[in-house]
């Protein structure tokens, strides 16, 4: 029987099965090892979290036959140790310039017989190799050369698309804690508060309910609309900028844990809001909620898309916002694929994780920001669950 580790993220039942399921995947793709680069799969097979951005390699390998290497720098042996179940430790020692990071990886996959195997790597969308340079990646190949290197991004989509019954729970716990932190971020909007005071009652928020590492990963977008500036509403840092009655405010993105993002979106005004600000955020609900209906299994992408812009259209004929997706799947990074867009086919299943997101814009005129709802859902067996309830989609007028 395993020990459990003290300081590990995710529990060792949760690591064996995400470990099973992916072996389970490479039999059906054909691929004999995986080498794995970004950070994020290192997160979700090996159980290993950076805690700093550190600009060495760090690699994990797994074998279809049973086995995990995990190869990196030195200052972080004692951290595996403590936070993962891995096989086996591959320590290189990155203070002398001449080791070199990339023959401990090829020196893993030899030492697990796969050097002339087919061997996976991470070339696909939404895979980004954070943790070796495309020069590594290079060299690592040329120096295998008898394996046939081919794309697993696919595959390790098709995975981590339906969350475990570990991650829903992760995710049912975070998303009671974004919610509630996002009123306290509405309730604190009004004239004379700075951006930057809503974002640290946000922040200060989550810290005390346990998101300690929010700030290293998790975010807030602020996106602003200053009363009379016809401009595209930017979306940046929160600034010291006072808020004036007619401005608007729109509060995006969330706070992580344990690696897992999270993203809603709701809208302020100070003062009463226009008829144009009224008449935008009836809009954009109009599609929103025709959009929550089908959540489902069943249901296509790109229906997800179209059956809001459906009743949008039929609410205002003129309106025709150039706008071109309703939301995306969430997990390990804030946006993971699909995407909900016209050319989506991908249905929804039980598992997923996904946002909705609908405009009601002010295309190409932004005399205002508009309204823009967006909330967190878990898809289920027979239609869905918000994960993000209890927060009201309304306008917050400030």
């Amino acid at each position: 029987m395993v020990e459990e580790k003290l300081f590990a993220e995710i529990p060792y039942s949760e690591y064996r099965l995400r470990n099973e399921r992916v072996r389970e995947l490479m039999k059906r793709y054909k691929i004999d090892g995986l080498i794995l680069f970004c950070r994020e799969n290192h997160v979700y097979y090996a159980g290993w979290r950076d805690t700093w951005d550190h600009n060495f390699l760090v690699g994990v390998v797994l074998s279809r036959e049973g086995e995990t290497v995990l190869v990196g720098p030195g200052h972080i042996n004692f951290g595996v140790l403590s936070y993962t179940y891995v096989d086996r430790i591959k320590r290189w020692e990155e203070l002398n310039p001449k080791n070199d990071p990339v023959q401990s990886v090829i020196e893993a996959v030899k030492e697990l017989r796969l050097e002339n195997k087919r061997l996976g790597l991470e070339m696909g969308v939404g895979m980004y190799p954070w943790k070796a340079t495309p020069s590594e990646i290079a060299r690592l190949r040329e120096n295998l050369p008898k394996a046939k290197f081919v794309d697993a991004s696919e595959m390790i989509w098709e995975q981590r698309m339906v969350k475990t019954g570990w991650e829903i729970n992760l995710y049912r716990k975070l998303c009671k804690i974004l919610a509630e932190g996002f009123k306290v971020g509405l309730q604190t909007v009004k004239e004379g508060v700075t951006e930057r005071d809503v974002q640290k009652a946000m922040w200060n928020y989550y810290i005390s309910q346990g998101l300690e590492d929010t700030i290293m990963q998790g975010g807030i977008i602020i996106r602003s609309h200053p009363f009379g500036v016809y401009t595209p509403a930017y979306t940046g840092r929160a600034v010291d900028r006072k808020l004036a009655p007619g401005d608007q405010l729109m509060l995006d993105g969330g706070p992580t844990l344990k690696g897992y993002h999270t993203d809603i979106q709701r809208q302020a005004v100070i003062g009463e809001p226009s008829a144009l600000q009224k008449k935008l955020h009836k809009l954009a609900m109009v599609g929103y909620e025709a959009g929550i209906e089908i959540i489902k299994p069943g249901t296509k992408g790109k229906d997800l898309w179209r059956i809001p812009l459906e009743a949008q259209k039929k609410e205002d004929p003129t309106y025709s916002p150039s706008w071109r997706f309703t939301g995306h799947c969430i997990g390990l990074r804030i946006h993971e694929p699909p995407s909900w867009i016209a050319e989506e086919e991908r249905e929804l299943v039980p598992g997923m994780v996904l946002t909705l997101e609908v405009a009601g814009y002010d295309i190409p005129q932004w005399k205002v920001m508009g309204a823009f709802p967006e909330d967190m859902f878990l898809v289920t067996e027979n239609g869905h669950e918000v994960l993000s309830d209890g927060l009201s989609r309304e306008l917050w007028v400030g």
